[in-house]
């Protein structure tokens, strides 16, 4: 499909007849392919296939396991860790006083029945939601872990008004 001006396939799932991919990616030999989940299967299948792997929304006391098991799956594929791309998909979100941090914590415990509620602490572990400098904190420790890049969504909370604006100045 990325070479090709036009592609037949039969596999056992899909078939394609006369199909056109147009246009063509500019990457050669094919743009990367990435994969998005945190499942083992699908885990297996990017450590296998893809490029690299998107994983979304991962408690981040869960993320350094994550990060081995892809390791070990890379490995067990003989592939190198160096030039497959781990990246998150997760929320941020910024607030600029301990009331709102409280108010955001007590808003997300409500969400959920009270028998799965999490301490104050263990949502604030497991989150990117604070103030700028504990979310650098985070981001730090994410990098450490050897994910490269981020996809975020960042969302405001009360007393923020340009949210997106703070977090860039505050890696620029």
């Amino acid at each position: 499909m990325f070479t090709e001006d036009v592609t037949d396939f039969s596999g056992k799932f899909w078939k394609l007849e006369r199909n056109r991919n147009f246009p063509k990616p500019i990457q050669k030999p094919y743009p990367q392919i990435v994969l998005g989940s945190s499942g083992k299967r699908m885990i297996n299948i990017a450590c296998r296939e893809a490029d690299g792997l998107n994983l979304p929304y991962i408690l981040l006391t869960e993320l350094e396991e994550k990060v081995q098991y892809i390791n070990e799956r890379l490995e067990h594929y003989d592939r190198d860790p160096k030039e497959f791309e781990v990246s998150l998909f997760n929320t941020i979100t910024l607030v600029n006083s301990q009331e709102s941090l409280d108010k955001l914590i007590e808003k997300i415990n409500k969400r959920v029945p009270e028998e799965k509620r999490k301490t104050k602490e263990e949502i604030l572990n497991n989150q990117f939601i604070g103030f700028l400098d504990d979310i650098k904190d985070k981001i730090q420790k994410v990098e450490e872990m050897g994910i490269k890049k981020m996809v975020i969504v960042v969302r405001k909370s009360e007393g923020i008004t340009d949210p997106l604006g703070d977090f860039s100045r505050a890696f620029l």
